[in-house]
């Protein structure tokens, strides 16, 4: 098989447990800008291989492309129920708006994949340092197949070394069908490939964050921040009395304009953007989604 073929099916094999687990981390990331995207394959690899441990533990899977499909099979099904209470029309409408922002994980990924891949090929030699006793450890993970693995230095023993690293990248192998030696150097890169993308990720939060809470910061006059901690208060008490609140009774109003949903308010120059009391009032009444929730909201100048 030629290293083309092994990049190609390795970053195919990687793919897989991104895409079946990506549901789940959307709702587990909800409150980031880029909904946990650029940690997806990460997430996926951890989630997949923590299951095909776990299975592997109580004797009921392998380390075999059989019980790889059965770990992919029940994260799945996990998955899909993170996509009940409209959470798959929130990811269709992210990824209407966000297909920049896959395209740049993706690019940087396979750039950074690809990169550490040919630095891999020009001395392929698993030599040095600790690279025997790692190799010797994922063999170990192939051929043992049931969780512990086996010692490679004293049969009948299992190893007594932290393993679930080469679990994973052995599931990958095991799936992939690569040799252990070219899915060795993959996993290298691999390795590479995720580190970058998740520093990628982290700063696109931290920036986006930041964003969201300077525009808050200057969008936001007195009254309205005033009417916000007043508000949450009443909320909160009246909903422990056991009262019934009117949605209009709780809205902010600042004067200005009015806006579509005809309540008098500032205008801000984003739209769609939840405050504090809207979250505040998602959990308390009726247990409601916050999007649902438009009072606090104003729309665009």
């Amino acid at each position: 098989m030629s290293d083309v073929l092994n990049f190609i099916l390795w970053w195919f094999t990687v793919a897989i447990p991104a895409f079946v687990t990506w549901p789940l981390v959307f709702r587990v990331f909800r409150y980031l800008p880029d909904r946990g995207y650029s940690l997806s394959k990460t997430g996926g690899l951890l989630a997949v291989g923590y299951v095909g441990w776990l299975l592997g533990n109580v004797r009921v899977v392998q380390v075999s492309a059989g019980g790889v499909m059965a770990s992919l099979v029940i994260v799945g099904a996990v998955s899909a129920l993170a996509l009940r209470g409209g959470t798959l029309d929130e990811l269709r409408a992210w990824w209407a708006e966000n297909k920049c922002t896959v395209l740049a994980v993706e690019v940087l990924f396979v750039a950074a994949f690809g990169l550490w891949a040919y630095v891999r090929a020009l001395n392929p030699n698993i030599t040095f340092t600790e690279k025997p006793m790692e190799f010797a450890f994922l063999n170990s993970v192939l051929r043992t197949g049931s969780q512990p693995p086996g010692d490679p230095w004293l049969s009948g023993y299992a190893i007594s070394y932290y393993h679930f690293g080469y679990v994973i990248m052995g599931m990958l192998i095991a799936l992939s069908g690569v040799l252990s030696s070219v899915g060795f150097n993959l996993g290298i890169a691999l390795l590479f490939a995720l580190t970058v993308t998740g520093a990628f990720g982290v700063a696109l939060n931290l920036i986006g964050a930041a964003s969201d809470r300077r525009w808050r910061r200057e969008d936001g006059g007195p009254e309205e921040k005033q009417c916000l901690r007043s508000r949450s208060r009443r909320v909160m008490r009246e909903r422990g009395e056991g009262r019934a609140i009117p949605l209009e009774s709780i809205a902010c109003r600042a004067p200005g304009r009015r806006g579509a949903n005809g309540v008098a308010g500032r205008q801000s120059t984003r739209s769609h953007r939840l405050c504090a009391l809207c979250t505040v009032c998602a959990r308390a009444l009726h247990h409601e989604s916050p999007g649902s929730f438009k009072v606090c909201h104003t729309d665009s100048a």
